[in-house]
């Protein structure tokens, strides 16, 4: 009773100061241990968005030689990129539309056939052909660990041009061939290549590829804003409004969300004591 009394007799605005003072302890602690929360929402968050745009710039600049590197009679590279990047746990995979200008006159009449008859994604290839300009869509997939990789869908007339070393940074490379289209005589006509083997990416691709795959895995880390945000985590548990967009997944977490909630629920009642006790003596 004295204990209450005692607090009763201690300014409200203290209290006040000590429980907002508890939000930025508490988000400083969250920020050290930012391993043990996921964050539902992190993959749709401006972070995620970053770390993606950084991973594709820095995988262009590095496949830059490669996208570049093949080209054919009549066909001229013009732009190169890469876009659909995905990360699921150690396995990378993207696509890297290649954009190339065509002179028809330079067309033998067996590639302008596979060319207008070739299953694409883009249902406007044969048309953007007779325009003269088509674009291709290798697709990727890279381990970060093993270094294996693989590059499907490259059509077969494409060669790597002499003045260029487009494969110079791959450890290893084998070239499957596979058929996709028949002479009417029913002999193989064109096909694609399928290029597998070993790629050692630089340190600073795999250290943007990790925060990518951080990130929409609900772990985005400190490397963007992870003090403001567990500021907001703070300040929800606190409160205990819980809005579950960040949850505690260790022990350790769970014990230091629990404790923040309960101090939370005994300095807003000590809060309204003083308050209380304040206007009685008033009167």
């Amino acid at each position: 009773m004295s204990l209450i009394r005692r607090v009763g007799t201690t300014p409200p605005w203290i209290i006040g100061a000590i429980y907002l003072l508890l939000i930025p302890v508490f988000a400083l602690i969250y920020t050290f241990l930012w391993q043990d929360f996921y964050q539902a929402t992190a993959k749709y968050e401006g972070a995620t968005s970053t770390f993606e745009i950084q991973s594709r710039q820095d995988l262009r600049k590095f496949l830059a030689p490669w996208l570049r590197g093949y080209e054919a009679p009549g066909f001229r590279f013009k732009t190169g990129d890469i876009t659909a990047l995905s990360v699921q746990g150690d396995l990378v995979s993207f696509v890297s539309p290649m954009t190339y200008t065509v002179n028809l006159e330079e067309q033998d009449p067996q590639t302008l056939h596979y060319l207008m008859t070739r299953d694409n994604t883009h249902r406007s290839f044969p048309e953007a052909a007779l325009r003269g300009e088509v674009t291709i869509y290798p697709t990727w997939t890279v381990s970060l660990s093993s270094t294996e990789f693989k590059v499907d869908s490259i059509p077969a007339f494409l060669h790597a041009r002499s003045d260029v070393s487009p494969l110079k940074e791959f450890l290893r490379a084998v070239t499957s061939f596979r058929t996709s289209a028949v002479n009417p005589t029913g002999q193989p006509q064109h096909g694609e290549r399928i290029l597998s083997g070993g790629i050692k990416l630089p340190p600073a691709v795999q250290e943007s590829l990790a925060r990518f795959r951080g990130a929409t895995e609900g772990f985005p880390g400190p490397a963007h804003g992870g003090f403001g945000r567990f500021v907001y985590f703070s300040a929800v548990t606190i409160t205990t409004l819980g809005y579950g967009d960040i949850v505690p997944m260790t022990d350790r977490a769970r014990l230091l969300v629990a404790c923040e909630a309960v101090l939370g629920v005994v300095l807003a009642g000590l809060f309204l004591n003083s308050v209380a006790s304040r206007a009685g003596k008033g009167n």
